[in-house]
């Protein structure tokens, strides 16, 4: 690429004749400014350091992981998590402290962490429990009643609902005493679609 465009040829015609893009030319063009092609290194080598910037040093990391070693030994209630690990930093007097969320991530990157990420799996189809409630062959009605709620002033309240699986409706009743005249309120809809 670099000795076409060297010929004269554009950068786009380079990029066009070796299906590259326009800035995939200029960066090796720009590699190889003011030496012969014969002696630029064109190893396509990774951008950056080797090592992030922002790493923690590996001492540091070893003196995380000799503190949970520590705390999962003798720890009389068995904490040895990155809360624990940063408080006993801290109650040791540790000069360099990092932050709960940095323990947490030199735990994970050196195999330390005991749970196991939760897998979300989808939910059942409705009635999954019941054949014929699965084939929308039978209905079930589920009700509830709640009650003993106590408002401000000592004034007692009900509610009793009920709900419908397949045929999408909703029914709930309310029944409170005000001024020492019971209410009851009403409020039969089908529900809203998914």
């Amino acid at each position: 690429m670099v000795a076409a465009y060297r010929t004269g040829a554009s950068l786009r015609e380079v990029a066009r004749d070796f299906k590259e893009t326009k800035s995939t030319v200029q960066r090796w063009v720009a590699h190889a400014k003011g030496k012969q092609l014969d002696r630029v290194d064109f190893y396509n080598k990774p951008s950056g350091t080797r090592q992030p910037k922002n790493k923690s040093p590996r001492r540091l990391e070893k003196r995380i992981l000799q503190r949970r070693k520590q705390l999962k030994d003798k720890s009389i209630l068995g904490l040895h998590g990155a809360v624990a690990i940063r408080e006993e930093m801290i109650k040791r007097g540790d000069t360099t402290i990092p932050a709960t969320r940095t323990i947490d991530k030199i735990l994970k990157r050196n195999g330390m962490v005991d749970s196991r990420t939760r897998i979300r799996r989808p939910a059942p189809p409705p009635g999954w429990y019941l054949q014929d409630l699965q084939k929308q062959k039978v209905e079930l009605d589920t009700f509830d009643i709640v009650e003993g709620l106590y408002l401000h002033g000592g004034q007692e309240v009900q509610f009793h609902n009920g709900l419908s699986l397949h045929g999408n409706l909703l029914h709930f009743t309310f029944y409170g005493n005000a001024d020492g005249i019971p209410k009851r309120f009403e409020n039969p809809r089908k529900k809203t679609p998914k």
